[in-house]
């Protein structure tokens, strides 16, 4: 029990910065957490004029660090946002473990911060199931065939196929939330309304660009069945009963059906009715915005059994003589790989160009966060070091910083965007899935919108990939394959969306008017 005065404050931070310094997380992020603490408390502090008891409890919960703090006195809130951020940004920061969260309990105040804990070579522990996989695949052929064979049928498929369902019906679930909540929000920014909609709407825009350029620029790579003639009466059809199709019979079958068409329109045609409806629905909003970091959560406890889900899968292919079709996926690694390097490359000297500066200075600030995501397979680890990069060193004022990259952090996903696309040729060629001008634009829409809503976890690409499947028409029996594919692709994609990242709010502030060149200019 402390008596919270500003000798006080010093004495918590001390104790906070102590219990951080245990806890896996980057020396910046670290910084940030204390920092906005000791802010709060205070703020506390002036808001009562006086002193007034005030307890610290630093833990863990569920295997989760935790810091809360309780204190007595009237309703005050010092967490509310003076500084332009959303509540959706504010929401996604709160998930990356950056934002604490006040409450009312009785007749004290709380506020707690859950800090999510980088696991540095998370990523790892998908290739080692992997790995495990043809360690459990090859010692099985010492057990008699009948042996193997019920184990393959009673244990590896009924694992399988339950766990695919789980996560696929949470992956569905986060494609709506995510997308109501982000539209539903996009009328709430505080301070900077107009600059939050003409970011978010960019982002969205270039994610589309992206899609439909890499399947244009993927198509001489792979060869893929097309089916019949080509008759525009027929494909006139086939759009009209696709856009038919977008349209939910009842409120559950797309939840049921998994249908991600569906559960877009929903998640658009919700967020937009609660812009409509303005402050009148602000609970709502709220409602759905923790709805989603729910769901999010739940993925990620979902996940941690990914590994061993791969370990099966691959062990089941072994036992089944399917492993033809792993033998050519160098094909869309490397091409992936290209592309995806090529426009990186691409968007780092346009941009060095564009804003007079040396490449090699704009990789060396690019590197720092670069590394921190291919590390841990994961956008919101890289945060401090991006958000200290846009704005000490490209002049990305700290207002647009704090609510763009959050959300660009979820949203803006070019590299992983060129996954799906890879993976979606790569898999409709070795399962002769013919397509036509239809599959092109579902393929476009189904993997544009699972980059945007994929949760910042390693891991959560299997339940994207489970609904992509489905919809493109692509049996069940790839998903071995996308999930080996989305290894390969995990570690540099993550790395290229943060780089991407920071260039395209560098050239967003420049296009609202509020770039700060002067300090682009002391790095000449």
């Amino acid at each position: 029990m402390y008596i919270l005065d500003r000798a006080a404050v010093d004495m918590l931070s001390e104790e906070i910065q102590e219990f951080l310094e245990g806890i896996r997380l980057e020396k910046r992020n670290r910084i940030r957490i204390r920092f906005a603490m000791e802010d709060l408390l205070l703020r506390v502090c002036e808001h009562y004029k006086e002193s007034v008891p005030c307890t610290l409890e630093l833990g863990r919960r569920i295997g989760r660090p935790y810091i809360s703090f309780r204190y007595g006195g009237e309703m005050y809130n010092p967490t509310t946002s003076d500084n332009g951020e959303d509540q959706f940004s504010r929401r996604l920061l709160v998930d990356m473990g950056f934002a604490p969260v006040w409450s009312r309990k009785g007749n004290q105040n709380h506020i707690s911060l859950w800090i999510h804990e980088e696991h540095r070579f998370a990523a790892l522990n998908l290739p080692l199931g992997v790995a495990a996989g043809i360690i459990i695949g090859s010692l099985g052929f010492l057990l008699p065939q009948d042996v193997r064979a019920y184990i393959d049928a009673n244990v590896l498929s009924q694992f399988f196929y339950a766990f695919l369902g789980v996560l696929s019906t949470f992956a569905s679930l986060s494609l709506f939330l995510f997308l109501s909540s982000a539209v539903s929000n996009l009328g709430d920014i505080v301070t900077y309304g107009r600059y939050g909609k003409k970011v978010m709407n960019r982002f969205i825009g270039l994610s589309f660009a992206a899609a439909v350029t890499v399947m244009v620029l993927y198509l001489p790579f792979f060869h893929l069945t097309r089916s019949g003639t080509y008759s525009p009466t027929e494909t006139l059809s086939e759009l009209l009963n696709l856009i038919a199709s977008i349209l939910p019979g009842n409120p559950m079958s797309p939840f049921i059906d998994n249908d991600s068409m569906q559960l877009i329109f929903m998640g658009v045609v919700m967020g937009v009715g609660l812009v409509v409806m303005g402050e009148s629905a602000r609970q709502l909003r709220g409602v759905l915005t923790q709805s989603n970091s729910l769901v999010t959560f739940l993925m990620e406890s979902v996940s941690r059994y990914s590994p061993l889900f791969i370990a099966l899968t691959v062990a089941s292919h072994i036992w089944n003589s399917r492993l033809s079709e792993f033998y050519d996926m160098w094909k869309p690694v490397a091409v992936y790989l290209v592309l995806v390097v090529g426009m990186w490359l691409s968007m780092l000297f346009l941009t060095a160009k564009k804003y007079h500066v040396s490449w090699k200075w704009l990789l060396q600030k690019l590197k720092p966060a670069m590394i921190i995501s291919l590390q841990t397979a994961s956008a919101g680890a890289s945060y401090g070091e991006a958000e200290n990069a846009l704005t000490h060193r490209f002049g990305v004022p700290k207002r647009l910083t704090d609510f763009a990259l959050p959300i660009g952090q979820t949203m803006y996903m070019p590299a992983t965007i060129c996954a799906f696309i890879a993976t979606a040729y790569f898999l409709t060629e070795a399962y002769h899935v013919e397509v036509d001008l239809t599959w092109f634009i579902v393929a476009a829409v189904v993997c544009t919108m699972r980059a945007i809503a994929l949760p910042p976890i390693p891991g959560s690409g299997i339940g994207c990939y489970a609904i992509m499947l489905a919809r493109l028409e692509i049996p069940y029996e790839a998903i071995g394959a996308a999930i080996v594919l989305d290894i390969f692709f995990t570690f540099i994609g993550r790395a290229v969306d943060s780089a991407m990242l920071q260039m395209e709010l560098i050239h967003s502030a420049d296009s609202l008017g509020i770039l700060n060149r002067k300090i682009l200019e002391k790095q000449k």
